[in-house]
């Protein structure tokens, strides 16, 4: 019977189920309920900084004609100025054509230290060679000749480019050559649309100044001209007759 009776009262383990009670762990689920991090999605909602797209929108920068006219920094790469004035009921807008003017010599590759690609144009005829050859004398290490083969019946070679220059400006001409061969005679004139400015007859073998026909000084009222080199032969046919030229320059007076 004694045996019996401590048995039963070790059933207080088993009462000790409060263990098992203990299940606020499981209701500590406040931590879930605390979602209150998800829901401080106020940081999304802060998308003020999106919706202020006032800034793209405050475009109006662009159209206010005062910050064009400040930001015509009338620089000579724009071609047309636009500018928007707006008074109580009206609204004027004026269009200025801007000619872009040069700085410095126009002439593209006039002393040939680069190929003739892109900048002259050859114009040969008959048995003719028309090339930068190497120099020894002169201005830089290159020069142009026009050379024209003994089968060759004096015909004329040209070189031209046409050279954006200053409307209204004067610019004046020069370039230098000189003859290869003996045989006959050989000229190299500077035409200026058409308009022969320098040049003629060349007889020296090293490389001096072309006379200036007249003062060699031009204006035109447009932003372009064709500048052309002419090369001429004369007397002593079948013969080969060579002459170079090189510094071909227009100076902005």
């Amino acid at each position: 019977m004694t045996i019996t009776n401590t048995a039963t009262k070790e059933t207080t383990v088993t009462d000790s189920t409060t263990i098992t009670k203990t299940t606020s762990i499981p209701m500590l689920t406040t931590v879930t309920d605390s979602t209150t991090i998800t829901d401080s999605t106020t940081i999304t909602d802060s998308t003020t900084i999106t919706d202020s797209t006032t800034i793209t929108e405050s475009t109006t920068l662009t159209e206010s004609s005062t910050l064009t006219l400040s930001s015509t920094t009338t620089v000579t790469q724009s071609s047309t100025i636009t500018s928007t004035t707006t008074q109580p009921g009206t609204t004027s807008t004026t269009t200025v054509s801007v000619v872009s003017c040069p700085t410095g010599d126009p002439v593209i590759n006039g002393g040939f230290e680069f190929p003739t690609a892109g900048s002259w144009t050859l114009l040969q005829q008959g048995d003719s060679t028309l090339e930068r050859v190497a120099i020894t004398s002169g201005d830089g290490t290159r020069a142009f000749r026009a050379r024209i083969l003994a089968t060759n019946p004096n015909l004329t070679q040209r070189i031209t480019q046409p050279v954006t220059v200053c409307p209204g400006a004067n610019y004046q001409v020069s370039f230098t050559a000189r003859r290869i061969t003996t045989d006959g005679s050989v000229s190299a004139r500077l035409f200026i649309n058409d308009i022969v400015l320098a040049g003629g007859p060349i007889t020296s073998t090293d490389f001096a100044a072309a006379q200036l026909v007249g003062s060699g000084i031009f204006s035109v009222a447009s932003n372009s001209v064709v500048l052309m080199i002419e090369f001429s032969f004369a007397q002593s046919l079948n013969t080969a007759k060579e002459v170079q030229v090189d510094s071909i320059v227009l100076t902005k007076l």
